[in-house]
């Protein structure tokens, strides 16, 4: 049981050093979700009703299309049948 809190507090640090250098970057803009986005969440979720996506990835479909991001940084397929791109390093 100490060895899996010890991993998970782990986790947790490395979290945060990732998001404060997320944070730190002047090439990432984070954008917060709203009730607009709630909204058009709904509306992907309809469009892909026979797909496996999630109200998360739905929300982060809304947001990216607003803001008029057209490439993802994810591991997640869903992105690719929304219509967006997964950034590969290098490109």
């Amino acid at each position: 049981m100490r060895m899996l809190h010890q991993f998970w507090a782990n986790m947790a640090r490395k979290s945060v050093r990732m998001i404060d250098r997320i944070d730190a970057s002047p090439l990432v803009t984070v954008e917060f979700a709203d009730s607009a986005h709630h909204q058009a969440a709904r509306g992907w979720l309809t469009r892909l009703p026979d797909q496996r996506v999630s109200y998360t990835d739905a929300v982060s479909f809304a947001v990216m299309e607003v803001a008029r991001c057209a490439t993802a940084l994810s591991f997640d397929q869903d992105f690719t049948l929304a219509g967006f791109r997964l950034w590969r390093q290098g490109e």
